[in-house]
């Protein structure tokens, strides 16, 4: 049975779709989440190391930047004191004013 140039080719292609969606599948389920979770704590990392340097004890102060913060980089940021005690809330916007 002789195949044709179309059906060698349809074929090819086909067996060229399978392959690269196959190796879609195989990537997203075992390296997506890793990449995800290691970005995600990279810009995590980078986030908490902005707002120590900025933090000297008022959120009021710097809530320009954290709001600039959150909006690019899509996060909620809460600042508890020492004594567990909420100082700043993006969420409800919440500045607690007794500073210690």
């Amino acid at each position: 049975m002789k195949m044709s140039v179309r059906t060698k080719l349809f074929i090819s292609i086909s067996c060229l779709i399978v392959f690269f969606v196959a190796f879609s599948l195989l990537l997203n389920s075992q390296y997506l989440e890793k990449y995800y979770v290691w970005q995600k704590r990279e810009t995590l990392v980078e986030s908490k190391e902005m707002i120590d340097k900025l933090y000297k004890g008022n959120p009021e102060k710097i809530s320009f930047e954290l709001e600039h913060l959150e909006r690019n980089r899509g996060m909620n940021i809460y600042i508890i004191g020492p004594d567990y005690e909420l100082k700043y809330n993006s969420s409800l916007r919440v500045f607690n004013t007794d500073y210690r």
